[in-house]
């Protein structure tokens, strides 16, 4: 017992000396392991669909809303469509399909969801009414279609058949068509689109362009094979009519055809004769529930990804290293819970791609997962605080899977004694996971920057950040918290803590706020974001307030940002 107390001792006076070096040394170690992405296979719920989208001439009724604005069923599924790919769990996967006449066509099997985002996107952009080679709407064939189809496909996927259900040209129950499709044999979901009032149906030649509104002398207004021949008499009964079973109505509206709306009953119908779930297209939300209901989820055996953990460890490790001076006056307990937050918080993350986006935010960082990859944005602001006057261009660049870079170059003039000072900064970001799909969203970045100052001489620093951002329930408000450290040449190591909220008071326009404070000055800001041209060009405009040394300055904020170019 005496020889391993002997040993301890001779590891822990070892230690001391160099207990600096070993940390920091072990912080990098487990930085360097990030980017090796490391993980073990587990298995998790995962989804694997392929969704048909009805093109037919009813589906441009436009009786649903986007931004405020009326929109076609078509591109009203299509934008809930976009904004699903997102909110499903990495290793999901998705193909594309289109339905009109009486055939399911697929445009492309189901491919994962995160690698091919950008794809799935772009091919969902394109799907449209002018890929119909005919005007009629057969749903039943059609849906018995797309059966055949998800059946012929590897890893049987789920049937998402997106439509308004109107049959065209009408049915009646006597002459519905049969399969022999056994319920329950392909999982799916029927996704019902459109209003329950009925609209006009736009018009439209091969190339798209409109012709007006379908009349009701245009339409086909009653089932063909129901109607009889020119000598039929009224009453009189079809060979193969049954003789006394109640009907199901079909949705069919004779005389009124060259109107549509949405067939719930109809759609409802089909889908307990097939073993199918229903769905009403009213949101998002709706839709991502149906998307990811349990029974349609198949366990798949996925990468867990340890990129958070040893990320989590590596800021434990810099926090042990710089938390001396909070050790020395007292607050080893508080450091030491920090500490394990952090890791416990590391330990568990579940990651897929994400990357951030910082304005009007001017201390914190976000967390939060944007739509495009391989892009560029660039932002720009202007700030008056006291008698400073500041310029700064931030151009940045994603790269995709949760990582992106971000030049900064700036100017301040200090017009009370011209004073002038100019700083370069390079910042690299990485986001550990969703954001829409998680609640919440964490990451980590690294700042290297210099500072050049009136005299001609010049000050690096570097530091690091960590970002998590909170969805505020369903309102729509970001929560966004920043813990951070900082070290400048020939100068102390500088803490950072900042705290910074945003919610959409209504269409285009968020109000955020900002509480930051980096060593001994604190900083406060308040102020708009009003998209010009949504998720492409905003401007912003905030009030601010800085206090250090016992002194206050108070001025403002105005700055402009595009996005993704």
């Amino acid at each position: 017992m005496t020889t391993i107390s002997h040993f301890i001792d001779r590891v822990t006076a070892s230690w001391r000396p160099h207990g600096a070096r070993f940390l920091l040394a072990g912080a990098a170690i487990a930085l360097a392991a990030c980017l090796l992405r490391p993980g073990w296979p587990v298995e998790r719920a995962r989804f694997d669909h392929v969704v048909v989208l009805d093109i037919t001439q009813s589906m441009d009724v436009q009786d649903e809303a986007l931004a405020g604005k009326p929109a076609s069923r078509l591109a009203f599924a299509k934008s809930a469509l976009r904004e699903a790919l997102l909110r499903l769990p990495c290793g999901s996967k998705i193909g594309w399909a289109v339905f009109t006449e009486y055939r399911s066509f697929l445009l492309f099997e189901p491919v994962e969801v995160c690698a091919n985002l950008t794809e799935l996107r772009a091919t969902l952009a394109r799907i449209d009414g002018r890929m119909a080679w005919s005007g009629n709407s057969e749903i039943a064939k059609g849906l018995h279609s797309g059966f055949e189809l998800a059946r012929r496909l590897p890893g049987s996927p789920s049937l998402v058949f997106v439509t308004d259900g109107q049959e065209a040209p009408p049915l009646i129950a006597q002459h519905r068509p049969r399969f022999d499709d056994k319920p329950g044999d392909v999982a799916g979901v029927l996704v019902g689109v459109g209003a329950a009032r009925p609209s006009p149906i736009p018009k439209s030649d091969p190339s798209g362009r409109p012709l007006g509104f379908w009349q009701a002398d245009e339409v086909a207004q009653a089932d063909v094979y129901g109607s009889g021949r020119a000598t039929s008499v009224g009453g009189e009964r079809m060979t193969d009519d049954a003789a006394a079973v109640p009907l199901p109505a079909l949705g069919a509206t004779p005389g009124s055809e060259h109107l549509s709306a949405l067939r719930e009953p109809y759609l409802r119908l089909l889908g307990r004769e097939q073993g199918l779930a229903f769905v009403r297209l009213e949101s998002v939300d709706a839709l991502v529930d149906a998307l990811t209901a349990p029974a349609l989820a198949k366990p798949t055996p996925v990468r867990a990804d340890l990129r958070a953990l040893f990320g989590g460890f590596a800021l434990a490790l810099l926090l042990a290293r710089y938390a001396g001076p909070l050790v020395r006056r007292g607050g080893a307990g508080l450091a030491l819970h920090g500490t394990v937050a952090i890791i416990a918080l590391g330990a568990s993350l579940s990651v897929s791609p994400a990357w951030a986006n910082d304005r009007p935010f001017q201390v914190a960082r976000t967390a939060v997962l944007e739509d495009e990859e391989q892009v560029w944005s660039f932002e720009s602001w202007t700030q008056r605080l006291g008698s400073v006057r500041g310029l700064s261009f931030e151009p940045e660049y994603t790269f995709g899977e949760g990582r992106s870079v971000q030049f900064e170059l700036s100017r301040f003039v200090d017009r009370r004694d011209a004073e002038t000072g100019h700083e370069a900064e390079i910042e690299f970001k990485q986001l550990f996971n969703n954001l829409a799909s998680d609640g919440w969203g964490v990451g980590v970045s690294a700042t290297l920057g210099v500072e050049r100052t009136r005299s001609g001489g010049t000050v690096p620093y570097l530091g690091v950040k960590v970002p998590l951002t909170i969805a505020l329930g369903k309102s729509g408000a970001l929560l966004h918290l920043n813990a951070g450290i900082s070290k400048a040449r020939d100068e102390r190591r500088v803490w950072t803590g900042a705290v910074g909220v945003e919610r959409e008071l209504f269409r285009r326009t968020t109000l955020f706020a900002e509480l930051a404070r980096e060593g001994e000055v604190t900083f406060t800001q308040i102020g708009v974001r009003h998209w010009l041209k949504r998720e492409k060009l905003a401007i912003d405009f905030s009030l601010q307030q800085q206090r250090a040394d016992g002194g206050r300055a108070s001025g403002f904020i105005l700055g402009l940002g595009w996005y993704d170019l």
